[in-house]
């Protein structure tokens, strides 16, 4: 439990360095669709950080595996890609 508070205090400090809000529930943040990739990379990092490199599973990308949640009324908000 304290690797797991670690991680998502290094989550929520990346965004309050930043300035942008973030709203931890639980296991989960809750960001403005646009931050969506800051909120991924955010962490990805705190993984990386806190917990030893051999232990993270990584997608065909390299990036962990994330499950991101999002509403299609959310969705109408990210930016084109």
């Amino acid at each position: 439990m304290r690797k797991d508070a670690m991680i998502a205090e290094f989550i929520m400090r990346s965004f309050l360095h930043a300035g942008k809000p973030i709203l931890p529930i639980h296991d989960s943040f809750v960001v403005e669709a646009s931050e969506a990739q800051r909120l991924l990379r955010a962490m990805f990092e705190s993984l990386r950080f806190i917990l030893r490199p051999g232990v993270i599973n990584k997608s065909a990308s390299g990036l962990p595996f994330v499950k991101v949640i999002m509403t299609d009324k959310a969705r109408h908000f990210l930016p084109e890609e």
